[in-house]
């Protein structure tokens, strides 16, 4: 076991040992990583967010979709799907879908279809003003407690963690104790 991970473990709330350990799998527990609580927190944010949208005839991904063209309009399809974290394949056919319904227009720059851009049209703009309240409502909801300080440290570490997750290489791991 490494040095760094050993003091992650240990670093750990509910996993200090008060024994010598035989090996890692002594010591780990999904629950005590981040990244079961962050799976967790989508999955319920998720459900909570189709709960909140369902009355507006929205789901949580095209509420993405919408807020991040109300926030920048005109995105092609590869940087709405990482703004949005949703797989390009079904990115596409939600697209096409809000498209139908007349929520987006797409544009190709002098008939390029590799150049398409999304843009919000009337109806989507619309909509994304009649549910910003509701969501934001939601939002205070499940940030309720929590202080500017630590909402900023927070979002310190999540930017962090997610910056090391995007740069991650596996040879960092193999072969490596």
């Amino acid at each position: 076991m490494t040095t760094q991970l050993r003091k992650i473990i240990f670093s750990l709330p509910k996993r200090r040992p008060t024994r010598a350990v035989k090996d890692e799998a002594e010591l780990f527990h999904v629950t005590d990583w981040p990244m079961h609580y962050l799976l967790a927190i989508d999955r319920h944010h998720v459900q909570n967010m189709a709960r909140v949208l369902q009355p507006l005839d929205c789901s949580p991904l095209m509420w993405r979709v919408l807020s991040i063209l109300a926030d920048q309009d005109g995105h092609n399809v590869s940087e709405l799907a990482e703004l949005s974290v949703i797989e390009r394949s079904n990115l596409s056919k939600l697209l096409d879908g809000m498209e139908r319904d007349g929520l987006i227009a797409r544009t190709a720059p002098d008939g390029d279809k590799r150049k398409t851009l999304i843009f919000l049209a009337d109806s989507g703009r619309d909509l994304f003003a009649r549910s910003l309240p509701v969501v934001l409502r939601y939002y205070a909801s499940f940030l309720t407690g929590i202080s500017p300080s630590e909402m900023t440290a927070f979002m310190k570490v999540l930017t962090r963690i997610k910056s090391n997750v995007k740069t991650f290489d596996p040879r960092d791991v193999h072969g490596k104790d």
